[in-house]
Order: C-alpha cells, then structure tokens, then sequence
C-alpha cells in the first residue's frame, strides 16, 4: 500500500486529534484504490474556489495522479459503506446557538477576505 507524503500517517502511528483519527479511519474505510481514492478528498478539502468536475480535483495540489487514474479509481473502487456509516456516527454534532440566542454581526470578527458587516 503507498501511502504518498502528505495523505495520512503510515500504520502504527496515533492520531494527534480527532481530525487525524477521523481521516485515519476513513482511508480504513476505502478497499480497493485506496490511495487514489483518498487523494480526491483531501483535493476536495484544501480547494478553495467550486469544484465542477473530478477532472478540476486533479489540478489541485493534494492530488498526485492524473485525473485518468482518479475516474478508474471511481470505476473500480471501493467503500465499505456500513464501516463509513459507523464512522460518521462516532462525530460529534457541533452545538448549535440556543433557540433564544442569537449572533451578533457587529461583535463577530469578519471571515478572512470578507469586510465587516456594514462596510
């Protein structure tokens, strides 16, 4: 199994947070292609502008092969569904504000690259 510089930490390694376990756990979840199967997502992740085809992710950074090997991998791939099902379940739902409570443009900091409500 390759498992290319900047994918997850090869086997036998712990996970240094709850990201880590989960991607660790994911590309457990991925049987057949499992590298190039993974790459996509992390392209999908680190993209910063729409992704309107598996081609664009190619482009990207994070994605190592060229964009044939990722519409083979999709062909013949494969996810162990039930495990990604059990997977997603063990993440913690972020808490939302109460029904009373509401947030307060003028006391949020903006995003990056977006001015301040109002401006």
């Amino acid at each position: 199994m390759i498992i290319h510089k900047g994918s997850i930490p090869p086997q036998g390694t712990t996970a240094t947070g709850p990201f880590d376990a989960f991607r660790q756990g994911y590309y457990r979840c991925l049987t057949r292609r499992a590298d190039t199967l993974f790459e996509p997502t992390d392209a999908l992740l680190c993209t910063e502008g729409k992704v309107t085809g598996l081609a664009h992710l190619s482009l990207e950074p994070e994605h190592h092969r060229v964009y044939g090997a990722l519409y083979d991998a999709v062909n013949a791939g494969d996810i162990n569904t039930t495990a990604l099902k059990n997977l997603i379940g063990t993440v913690p739902v972020p808490k939302m504000p109460g029904p009373g409570s509401r947030i307060d443009p003028q006391k949020s900091p903006p995003a990056a690259g977006r001015p301040a409500f109002g401006d």
